[in-house]
């Protein structure tokens, strides 16, 4: 029995470490902790249209702290999103998306529409993202817009 409980705790604080680790990992690649109450302002996307694939710069105020799902971290709805309010493609992976500074992202429209806002798109629900007009957005994991909305066109 005693082993046992041993084993218990062993587990327990390498899941802490593991947790500690996380969360350290995420503040080096963001440079802070994303908060619906940090104040976030879209103020242009240039260009403000084109087609799939197009890569756009975004200005504006406390856009450094975008929070960027990437892989091993984050949670999936946190970023720049895209929508229709009928279907939401997903801007900020850490591959297509690169934070300049607290003023400029660069980021690229990319062909994934979900068709719900801030879920996760699986092959059997994912479409082509359509040409249209979108509201170009931040949000949170919990799906808390934390910006303004601005257009952007999809040819």
């Amino acid at each position: 029995m005693k082993r046992s409980g041993s084993a218990a705790v062993i587990v327990l604080v390498v899941i802490v470490a593991l947790l500690l680790i996380g969360g350290v990992c995420y503040y080096f690649y963001h440079g802070s902790y994303p908060s619906p109450s940090q104040q976030i302002s879209i103020t242009s996307v240039n260009p403000s249209s084109g087609p799939i694939g197009t890569q756009i710069t975004i200005t504006g105020t406390g856009l450094s702290h975008v929070p960027l799902a990437y892989p091993g971290g984050g949670k999936y709805g946190e970023g720049i999103w895209l929508t229709n309010d009928k279907v939401w493609s997903y801007l900020a992976g850490p591959l297509d998306t690169k934070i300049v500074d607290d003023n400029t992202v660069v980021a690229k429209i990319g062909s994934e529409a979900c068709p719900a806002p801030q879920s996760a798109c699986s092959s059997n629900f994912s479409s082509e993202l359509a040409p249209g007009t979108y509201s170009l957005y931040v949000a949170t994991a919990e799906g808390s817009i934390v910006s303004n909305k601005i257009v952007f066109t999809v040819r």
